[in-house]
C-alpha cells in the first residue's frame, strides 16, 4: 500500500519596510526563512537556530513612503510566501540592496494566522 504525503502549503502575506538611505537604492528579496525555535530561549547562540527556507516567494508590490527627510523615508515591499503548515514562531527576511551590494535582514515574530501579514522592519 502506498502512503501519500500531504504537500499542502500555507500562504502567508508579508510586508517589509526598508528604511531608505538614499532614494536611488533598489532592493530585492533574496530569502525568507522560518523557524520553530524559541529565539528568546536560545539567546545569543545564533548558530543553534534551525532556519528553514520557504518554498516560494511572490513579490506583489514595491512602493515608497516619502516624508520630509530621507531619514524618515521607507520602501515597502509586500508579497506572499508559501511554507509547510507548521507552528512557526519567527521569520527572517534577507534583502539585497542592489545599488550598494549590501545585504540587510530583519527577524520578526510570525503571526498566529496566515490571514494577518508578517511585518518586517528592515534597518540598514
Amino acid at each position: 500500500m502506498l502512503k501519500t504525503e500531504n504537500n499542502t502549503l500555507v500562504i502567508y502575506e508579508f510586508d517589509a519596510y526598508v528604511h531608505v538611505l538614499d532614494t536611488v537604492s533598489k532592493y530585492k528579496v533574496c530569502d525568507i526563512l522560518v523557524t520553530e525555535d524559541d529565539l528568546e530561549a536560545i539567546g545569543s547562540q545564533g548558530n543553534d537556530i534551525n532556519w528553514i527556507k520557504v518554498e516560494k516567494i511572490d513579490i506583489v508590490d514595491i512602493g515608497e513612503f516619502e516624508n520630509y527627510t530621507i531619514a524618515e523615508s521607507k520602501r515597502r515591499i509586500c508579497g506572499r510566501f508559501e511554507t509547510k503548515p507548521v507552528y512557526w514562531t519567527y521569520a527572517k527576511i534577507i534583502i539585497n540592496d542592489i545599488t550598494n551590494n549590501k545585504r540587510l535582514n530583519a527577524i520578526t515574530e510570525m503571526s498566529t494566522s496566515p490571514v494577518v501579514p508578517v511585518v518586517f522592519d528592515v534597518k540598514a
